[in-house]
């Protein structure tokens, strides 16, 4: 659990830091690439929200590199 979340009475993480919507555009074969990667046989499709934490993931870890 990331420290921006709480756990409810339903075992559901709340986030306590809201989302915010954005809209990137990313190189085609870096797409198709990431969902590969995510892909799920099981669901036949990326699961959902796995490409935004993906991309939290990374911003995170280049922010932590560039702004320690």
């Amino acid at each position: 659990m990331h420290n921006s979340e709480v756990k409810t009475s339903r075992g559901r993480p709340t986030k306590t830091i809201r989302s915010v919507q954005i809209n990137i555009s990313l190189p085609e074969d870096l797409v198709a690439r990431m969902k590969l990667h995510l892909w799920s046989e099981a669901e036949g499709k990326v699961p959902h929200g796995k490409q935004s934490e993906l991309i939290e993931s990374a911003v995170r870890k280049y922010l932590l590199e560039v702004m320690p």
